[in-house]
């Protein structure tokens, strides 16, 4: 598989497709990324709730200019590359 970079892009270690057992149309896909040790925004933005604390104007800006920027990334490749919902949950 073809890897695609980025400054706001994970990089992709490996992947493989994998057959799936009870359906034979079907199959997975199976990604690896780096381990960090900081974890997800999601869960930076849960432990700073906890504390109290926020995420400064600036930058909760800049965050979201680097996220849309990761997207151009993947939306402007050739060919163009499928991403998951982006999601504040």
């Amino acid at each position: 598989m073809e890897s695609i970079s980025g400054p706001n892009i994970i990089d992709l270690i490996d992947c493989k497709t994998l057959p799936h057992e009870a359906s034979p149309n079907f199959s997975y896909v199976v990604m690896l990324f780096p381990y960090y040790e900081q974890g997800t925004l999601l869960g930076v933005v849960h432990r700073m709730n906890s504390a109290g604390r926020r995420f400064s104007e600036v930058d909760a800006l800049q965050m979201f200019r680097s996220i849309c920027q990761a997207v151009q990334v993947l939306h402007t490749h050739d060919p163009v590359w499928a991403h998951r919902d982006i999601l504040a949950r």
